[in-house]
């Protein structure tokens, strides 16, 4: 963390001339994010963990614990749903993932907002509107 922050004020108080500089901004911009994200991953991981480590420590170390008490069953369900975090967490940091998040799951045109020009469904709109015309015409030729 202490190389990346000393990279990133290098790069800050540079003057950004050629293509290398960029990309290395770029690069030193996406190794950021993903420190942030692994970090939120670790502390989720560690609030969603540590109350059912430490009762099993406490137990371990002579505690009577009771395994059908409520905050026994509590730091269980706070374990599991550890496990179902990270896709959000993931969604959440990380455009890409999101991106292909939702492509999996609802198909190739999900996360278009506008039609381009090299959209099937634009070139299908655009045969049908030819069709229709050229239909016309022959109708207006035979009458």
């Amino acid at each position: 963390m202490k190389n990346l922050r000393e990279n990133a004020l290098k790069l800050k108080g540079q003057e950004l001339s050629g293509t290398n500089d960029k990309m290395a901004l770029e690069l030193l911009e996406a190794r950021k994010k993903v420190v942030k994200m692994l970090a939120t991953v670790v502390l989720t991981f560690a609030i969603c963990w540590a109350p059912n480590q430490f009762m099993f420590l406490a137990y371990n170390l002579g505690w009577n614990l009771d395994f059908r008490s409520w905050y026994y069953h509590v730091s269980v369900l706070m374990a599991f749903c550890n496990s179902c975090m990270n896709p959000f967490i993931y969604a959440f940091k990380n455009d890409r993932y999101r991106k292909a998040l939702q492509k999996a799951l609802f198909g190739k045109h999900c996360c278009t907002s506008r039609i381009g020009p090299d959209s099937a469904s634009v070139s299908i709109v655009n045969t049908a509107i030819v069709n229709q015309k050229n239909m016309r015409k022959s109708s207006i030729g035979e009458n």
